[in-house]
Formats: C-alpha cells, structure tokens, sequence
C-alpha cells in the first residue's frame, strides 16, 4: 500500500467540520476555504485519525501536549468531544459519534500545528504519512461532497 507522506490535512473546525489536503510547506499563514489562517503553534500533540467498523476514516483524536485554548474554544461544537482533563478532542467528521476502531493505533507525531484565523476560526494540522494514497482519496471524495 504506497503511503502519502508529502501532503498535510488541515481539519478546518467552523460551524461544520470541513477539510482541506495540501503538500506541505514552511509557512506562518495559509489560505483554507478563503480565509487567511495563520500559525499559532508547531508540534504541539499527537493524533490518531478515527476509524468505522468498515475502517474507513470518520474523524481524527488530537491529543495536545500541554493545554491549549482550542480545547475550550471548540467545545460547544456539536460534532466535537472534548477531554479538557485529559487534553484530547475528537472531531467527527460527518457527525458520527459511535464506538470507534483503532487497530493500527497510529499515534502520529510530526506536521502537526494549530492555525487560527482572522475571524477566530480554528484549522488542526496533520500528517499524512500514515494514510494509504486510497485513503487520501477517500478524503478528497469527502472534500469535493462536502462542497
């Protein structure tokens, strides 16, 4: 299964989830769904994205390092969950909110960030190295349906 390693995944958290697949670059600011977001912060946690029992992604669990605004920010979100004590938010994204799989336990680190924009929206940034080129497929599908 070829892996996808150059490209990121900004998971926009707006009034619904929305995603946006780019190749990574060094920036401090980026343009996602025409709003100017710039970075707040790198390398601030780990991530696992979250699966069906299909195992098809349905979402991502972000876990942060060390307390971060977004936990509070986002909660009120309705297709979050947020852990404040333990740190983590999950985001779902197409609503679902039943038992998860996580055979492959992927607990990524590296091309993580947190971005906010102008108008105090908040984009988390992952990794994709872990995903197969059919799952970064699927959530281009997900992009081009969600439109």
């Amino acid at each position: 299964m070829p892996l996808s390693s150059d490209q990121t995944l900004f998971v926009i958290l707006g009034v619904r989830p929305s995603i946006s697949i780019r190749v990574a670059e060094a920036t401090s600011h980026v343009k996602l769904d025409g709003a100017r977001y710039a970075l707040l912060e790198r390398e601030v946690g780990f991530y696992d994205f979250l699966r069906n029992r299909e195992a098809a992604i349905i979402g991502m669990r972000f876990s942060f390092f060390s307390k971060q605004r977004v936990l509070k920010d986002a909660a009120d979100l309705d297709y979050i969950y947020v852990d404040e004590k333990r740190q983590y938010i999950e985001i779902y994204l197409q609503g679902y909110r039943g038992s998860t799989i996580q055979e492959r336990g992927e607990q990524a680190f590296g091309d993580d960030a947190i971005w906010r924009s102008d108008l105090g929206t908040y984009a988390l940034q992952v990794g994709t190295a872990e995903l197969t080129d059919l799952e970064i497929d699927s959530l281009k599908q997900y992009v081009r349906s969600s439109r």
